[in-house]
């Protein structure tokens, strides 16, 4: 073979080297439910028709091995303050049995304050701590504030708390006994709702990072660059559940 060949040759080859559950509607009236059964926020009025759009699309990478973040460490066990803030982590495992661990949901939104009471908790359904679970039937396309703000359908009262700047929020969730989705479609219908220092809860925020963990759970993470906030609602599929829920803050 003459040198021009082998050259040739020698380029193609570089250049042949070179060549990613059914649907909530609002078909009954929402209403915040405590853990306990209890109502948490009075009558639901059976105004405001919901839309039955499109989800909300994933803003972010999908990634099967680990995190592929836009900014922020993930962490869903243990506390820990450092120069980046304080993390809180909710383990919910023991909403759910030794065989079946996790927060089953079944149209509900969860909510919650932030950085109030021990930054490390397990909670459950005898004892939720401050963690609501509101049976609100609607996902990403309804407008928050609208939904469960002070007037809407359904409210959420949260604890008064001082706003804090959160850097980030992470959920786990599997895909249960009994439901079709993926785990991908599980985190391309989950949104999050930040309740600002005036109180109004913030239009929908998409996840930056989503992460399979295994063949029937996933992580979703929102990442902020430090956004002043009191409390958090996370908008879940009509079918999921929930083992983890993390988020860091720092002061404002």
């Amino acid at each position: 073979m003459t040198k021009q060949s082998l050259t040739i040759a020698l380029m193609a080859a570089a250049l042949g080297c070179s060549e990613a559950g059914h649907d909530q509607t609002n078909d009954d009236t929402g209403g915040v439910v405590g853990t306990d059964g209890s109502s948490t926020g009075g009558s639901v009025g059976t105004g405001g028709s919901v839309g039955t759009g499109g989800n909300v699309g994933v803003g972010g990478s999908v990634s099967t091995g680990s995190v592929i973040g836009t900014g922020g460490v993930v962490s869903t066990g243990g506390s820990s303050e450092s120069d980046d803030g304080t993390l809180y982590t909710f383990d919910l495992a023991g909403f759910g049995t030794s065989e079946a661990p996790g927060l089953n949901i079944a149209n509900e939104t969860l909510a919650f304050p932030l950085a109030l009471g021990q930054a490390v908790q397990s909670l459950s359904l005898a004892d939720p701590g401050d963690l609501i679970v509101a049976y609100t039937r609607v996902g990403c396309w309804i407008d928050p504030q609208e939904w469960i703000g002070t007037d809407g359908t359904a409210p959420i009262l949260l604890p008064e708390t001082e706003p804090v700047l959160v850097t980030h929020v992470t959920i786990d969730q599997f895909v249960g006994v009994g439901v079709t989705a993926t785990p991908s479609g599980l985190a391309e219908e989950t949104c999050l709702t930040l309740k600002s220092p005036g109180g109004e809860w913030t239009p929908f925020l998409q996840p930056q990072t989503i992460t399979l963990l295994s063949d029937d759970a996933v992580r979703v993470e929102f990442v902020f660059e430090g956004t002043s906030a009191a409390g958090a609602a996370l908008f879940l599929p009509t079918y999921t559940n929930v083992s983890t829920i993390s988020y860091r803050v720092t002061a404002p």
